[in-house]
């Protein structure tokens, strides 16, 4: 029995180190489900009049907490905006470049992944900015 339980303390904390992940994003998750991630190098969250701005170098997501149901670090990114907001989502999304230029006003989210080519885009829905990867 004594020469057990300092095996058991030798194993524990070698095995301690091995269950240790690199969460490299910040997953959010809205209340239907969708997801969208920010790497969490240089990361900051900011929060103004019910809209949560996450910014980690030139990757900047602009979300209204209403609609988030969670958040959580995560070992894989989530970027897409269908899966944010849902691919069968509709009405006015207004489309922007990275670098500001309008490139169009689609009427469902399945027009938007139809008519781009893949990418990073701004796209604004409900006056909300979210910035994604097709």
């Amino acid at each position: 029995m004594k020469k057990t339980l300092p095996l058991l303390l030798l194993l524990a904390a070698t095995s301690l180190p091995a269950l240790s992940f690199d969460f490299g994003y910040l997953t959010f998750t809205n209340k239907d489900g969708g997801a969208v991630s920010i790497p969490t190098e240089a990361l900051e969250i900011r929060y103004s009049d019910g809209t949560l701005t996450a910014r980690s170098g030139e990757t900047i997501l602009t979300l209204p907490t209403e609609s988030l149901a969670k958040m959580e670090f995560t070992q894989d990114a989530i970027t897409n905006a269908a899966e944010l907001i849902g691919a069968d989502a509709t009405g006015e999304i207004q489309v922007f470049s990275v670098d500001g230029i309008s490139l169009g006003t689609f009427d469902s989210m399945n027009d938007v992944i139809t008519g781009l080519d893949k990418g990073n885009y701004i796209l604004i829905i409900n006056g909300k900015a979210i910035k994604t990867a097709l």
